[in-house]
């Protein structure tokens, strides 16, 4: 039998789905806050009392100040950059957007950052990432060279594919 739910209720559920996840994955860390836009799906009573029972701090951005919201647009503008060039590159229609996309955040997660030289993955589950699954989409990229091999004259990257 199909239970109807309000469409409002829908993300609720897909949140509450995903602390779950969460919790199971990592049980020795907690979500400490959500921060988020105002959307009026997580403006409801059942979603406050979910996240103080669960002792979550919700934080919500004034309407259309996008600067609050900088290092999730950040992220959307870094996923764009990568995904342009992967469908320009290897010829696809704009149709297939989502895979260059999907690709994209993967790479994200998989490549080490400037901060802490890991992967964001490596970071949450201590363990450097596999990279047997990825599959050439293909553009040309250019990998940077370790500072340890690389020369102070010399080239700061090589090319890839």
């Amino acid at each position: 039998m199909w239970t109807c739910y309000p469409l409002e209720t829908i993300p609720f559920y897909k949140l509450i789905a995903q602390t779950i996840r969460l919790k199971a994955n990592f049980p020795d860390k907690c979500i400490q806050s959500i921060r988020m836009d105002n959307a009026s799906e997580f403006r409801s009573k059942a979603f406050d009392d979910y996240c103080l029972a669960m002792g979550i701090k919700v934080e919500h951005s004034v309407p259309h100040v996008h600067t609050q919201n900088g290092l999730a647009e950040f992220l959307i503008k870094r996923i764009k950059w990568i995904a342009r060039p992967l469908l320009q590159n290897c010829k696809l229609p704009t149709s297939c957007w989502g895979h260059a996309v999907l690709h994209a955040a993967t790479l994200i997660q998989l490549r080490p950052t400037a901060y802490h030289g890991t992967s964001p993955l490596q970071l949450v589950r201590g363990k450097e990432p596999s990279i047997s699954h990825l599959r050439i989409f293909g553009s040309a990229v250019y990998v940077p060279i370790p500072p340890h091999q690389r020369t102070s004259i010399g080239p700061q990257q090589k090319l890839g594919i």
